[in-house]
């Protein structure tokens, strides 16, 4: 664990270990004071998990930073992860990581929402918990994903945004009922009214400096919810064929097709009308919000893509599609999807750099 240092954090080091859940997952173990500076509630700071590589600057508010790939995940030789201060950090500025064998890379920083595992780990503490398959799927298309937690206060949201030029709004618990006016059911699984009123607040932020969004499951129902739509508490109640969407087969593998609008957004990014797509969800977008369109449906109807009408580019997916990219090809759906994420937001920085110039 760490000691005293003059600049008001401590020195840390991550310990690596296998992930009892998933050899792909890293996580590292530290220690860091005092949370006062740090913008992040103390309820949260003792046995704080973090999954992965992590980059930490010398001020307020906790910067979460995955590096460019220098560490394989789940590797035998459980390496170190690199802390390093990110210095200067600001919007339409990309960050320069530590890659391979010392070499520095240039790379964009996008916001990316994980959970906080109440009683996780090894000492039954608060930690943050986040699948590594999208860190790799961003990194793949160039883009450095920066953690936003539910511990960081509204404040420290901002600043993080501030320096981010894109967002991913990321899979987990369901939805409180109550963000769209119900009484949860008997069938709602876990819910996170914490991280609910995180993410609201990121994507509001995001929304108010016109950043790309991109929502993967719970992400896609969150847009949603966030622009007045509703949810099926559960699919099964509302059907009676939920398990047409919580396939069994292995992580990652096809589970149903989509039909995909071929003139929106997603339609344009991925180039095709028909997609194989896994699935992994008990709850469904029931009413679309009034300023979202349709843009996929599965072949029961149930809708699979959303898309915002009066934003820049603002696409939600029920679906996993992080969770191919380790063997995904140039041609894929999914990887297409996360390149044309990687060019608005790539886009948006350079917007960003002709009138920070001008």
């Amino acid at each position: 664990m760490g000691t005293g240092h003059p600049d008001g954090l401590s020195r840390v080091r991550p310990i690596l270990q296998r992930s009892s859940r998933s050899r792909a997952l890293v996580r590292g173990s530290l220690a860091i004071r005092p949370p006062s500076l740090l913008g992040i509630s103390k309820r949260f700071m003792t046995g704080l998990s973090i999954s992965g590589p992590l980059a930490l600057p010398t001020a307020a508010p906790l910067l979460l930073q995955w590096p460019s790939k220098g560490h394989t995940f789940g590797s035998a030789d459980g390496g170190p992860c690199s802390l390093e201060p990110v210095a200067g950090a600001r919007r339409g500025s990309p960050s320069r990581e530590p890659g391979v064998q010392g070499e520095r890379k240039m790379s964009t920083r996008v916001a990316l929402t994980t959970t906080i595992d109440p009683r996780g780990g090894e000492h039954r503490k608060p930690r943050v918990a986040l699948y590594a398959n999208y860190l790799d799927a961003l990194q793949r298309v160039g883009l450095t994903p920066v953690l936003v937690t539910p511990a960081h206060g509204s404040g420290n949201i901002d600043a993080l945004l501030s320096i981010c030029s894109g967002l991913v709004l990321a899979g987990g618990e369901d939805i409180d009922p109550s963000r769209y006016g119900e009484e949860p059911i008997p069938q709602l699984g876990p819910i996170n009214p914490p991280r609910d009123v995180a993410e609201f607040r990121t994507l509001e932020a995001a929304l108010e400096r016109d950043l790309p969004v991109l929502g993967i499951c719970r992400g896609h129902q969150l847009l949603n919810v966030f622009f007045g739509g509703s949810l099926h508490q559960d699919i099964g109640v509302a059907t009676g064929e939920g398990h047409l969407h919580l396939q069994a087969t292995p992580w990652g593998s096809h589970h149903h097709d989509v039909t995909v609008e071929r003139d929106s957004r997603l339609g344009r990014a991925i180039g095709r009308e028909r997609l194989e797509i896994n699935s992994y969800h008990h709850q469904a977008i029931r009413d679309v919000a009034p300023t979202l369109e349709v843009s996929a449906r599965a072949e029961d109807g149930l809708i699979e893509a959303l898309e915002s009408l009066e934003h820049r580019w603002v696409v939600g997916v029920q679906w996993h599609p992080e969770r191919h990219e380790a063997e995904a090809q140039d041609t894929d759906a999914d990887l297409r999807l996360f390149q044309a994420f990687a060019r608005v937001v790539t886009e948006e920085k350079e917007e960003g750099r002709s009138a920070d110039a001008g």
